[in-house]
């Protein structure tokens, strides 16, 4: 895909470490909202915002279990009556099962819908160490491969891994199951950018009690759980269900003379058929949805990681978000889940880092917790305390 939205998150940590201020300093300058796309887009930057926004309230960083040091990411949803929320790399205080101190993905769930005070309870899945440990499955192969080349005896410059990112959590229409988006990339040890993505797709989901399932779904691929191997469509980095549909949005990184931008694709697919490749339609523009990824258009300028829901008190669509290199949460509107998409407007200004070169990621609403009809949402950011330390601050947002 475009890299998996926490592959990105995770390379901004590092690029934010390693950039001088000056090179922020000249990203900040560069036009927001600036398309680059091979195939057109339909951004209609004439659309007005249709949303102002009445007061926000800084609600402090959630509360998760005391071996959990950081986690990013953040997908959550309402799942058999528990509100879940799904990560993507997380540090350990205490070493794992596998005596290592980094999952690649997490999940923690509550029965605390009331987030006005914060949220209360947020449970992780525990080892019989009492670590958390991870959420998303290995297959046996993948297990092995990760037993025999990362380990505690295996020295740092020889380690390997394969990694399972989340994504958005979609419950099927009838509420009894979910499906999960998820990326699997092959990391290694020369760097942060020694990584190979392999691939997106979806995990079934039956019970917040049990694991998800990563069904074969393409079984004469080289990686048979994969639905969309490399060299496919790029999406999965935000994903809502509307009706019987479920929408999946892709925004890759594009650097041209006009600046950088993340051109947002959005494909669709009937709920019950989402881990059939055939049946996946992409939008074209002008009301058309191909077979055909590469004619798909561009529907917005967003970034790596964008949450997407319907709003009932603004009778809208919502798209939340934050671009790298910004402390901010930006918000946009929209009638129809493939738009057009209205102008882009600053909804939150997010606590910075304690790192002057850092910067606030993976702006996320959450509307399983949103109040009276949707005129009270809440948004999450990840921020960086510390080195490979961090904490997902919450955030109340009343609309006028």
């Amino acid at each position: 895909m475009m890299l998996p939205y926490f592959l990105r998150l995770r390379i901004a940590i590092f690029m934010s470490r390693v950039l001088k201020l000056t090179t922020t300093m000249f990203f900040l300058l560069l036009p927001t909202d600036c398309i680059s796309s091979n195939k057109g887009n339909q951004n209609h930057l004439g659309v007005p915002l249709s949303v102002e926004i009445a007061s926000i309230r800084d609600l402090g960083p959630l509360e998760f279990h005391e071996s959990i040091r950081g986690r990013d990411g953040g997908f959550s949803a309402n799942f058999k009556g528990c509100a879940i929320m799904v990560f993507g790399d997380t540090v350990l205080n205490t070493p794992g099962d596998d005596g290592m101190n980094w999952l690649s993905n997490s999940f923690c769930r509550t029965r605390d819908f009331d987030a006005q005070d914060n949220l209360s309870d947020l449970t992780d899945p525990l080892n019989s160490d009492g670590v958390a440990k991870h959420f998303l499955p290995f297959t046996e192969k993948e297990s092995a491969y990760n037993a025999a080349h990362f380990r505690p005896d295996v020295p740092g410059d020889k380690r390997s891994r394969y990694a399972l990112w989340p994504g958005a959590v979609l419950v099927s229409p009838k509420g009894d199951m979910a499906m999960v988006f998820y990326s699997k990339l092959r990391v290694g040890s020369k760097g942060p950018f020694d990584f190979r993505l392999l691939g997106t797709s979806l995990a079934t989901w039956e019970s917040p009690d049990a694991s998800p399932i990563r069904s074969e779904v393409r079984s004469k691929l080289e990686y048979p759980t994969i639905l969309f191997p490399e060299g496919d469509v790029k999406i999965g980095h935000g994903a809502m269900v509307a009706g019987d549909w479920i929408y999946a949005y892709g925004s890759e990184t594009q650097k041209d003379a006009n600046g950088v931008s993340w051109p947002c694709i959005v494909g669709r697919v009937k709920y019950e058929r989402a881990l059939e490749r055939d049946a996946w339609r992409f939008y074209a523009g002008n009301g058309r949805w191909n077979s055909d990824f590469s004619d798909a258009v561009a529907i917005m300028d967003a970034a790596p990681a964008v949450s997407i829901h319907w709003n009932e008190y603004l009778g809208k669509y919502i798209a939340v978000y934050s671009r790298q290199f910004i402390n901010n949460i930006t918000i946009r509107t929209a009638d129809d889940p493939e738009g057009p998409w209205s102008q882009p407007t600053v909804a939150v200004e997010c606590l910075a880092p304690t790192s002057k070169q850092a910067w606030s990621y993976c702006g996320m609403a959450h509307p399983t917790f949103a109040k009276v009809g949707g005129r009270i949402e809440y948004f999450t950011y990840c921020r960086e305390v510390d080195l490979l330390k961090g904490e997902i601050r919450l955030v109340q947002v009343t609309f006028e």
